[in-house]
């Protein structure tokens, strides 16, 4: 589901883990079980910039969009 590939996402961000390998594999995921993804980021949550690595200081947001059929499915979670 979208919202268990964000939970993997925070969980490898927590661990250090390069952002946007994580980013892809989970995109992958996604695609494999039917969803046409729009995007899948981890963002600043005060400003939503984007994030240089895992260990930037300040409080994260994973946002993503797809597509699952004609339905378009929005999540976001905090890191």
């Amino acid at each position: 589901s979208l919202h268990q590939a964000l939970q993997e996402v925070a969980t490898d961000v927590r661990a250090g883990k390069n952002i946007s390998r994580s980013c892809t594999a989970a995109k992958k995921r996604l695609k494999k079980a039917g969803f046409k993804t729009d995007y899948l980021e981890v963002r600043v949550a005060e400003t939503l910039a984007p994030v240089k690595s895992s260990s930037e200081e300040a409080e994260l947001r994973i946002l993503a969009a797809c597509w699952l059929g004609k339905t378009r499915l929005i999540d976001n979670i905090a890191v």
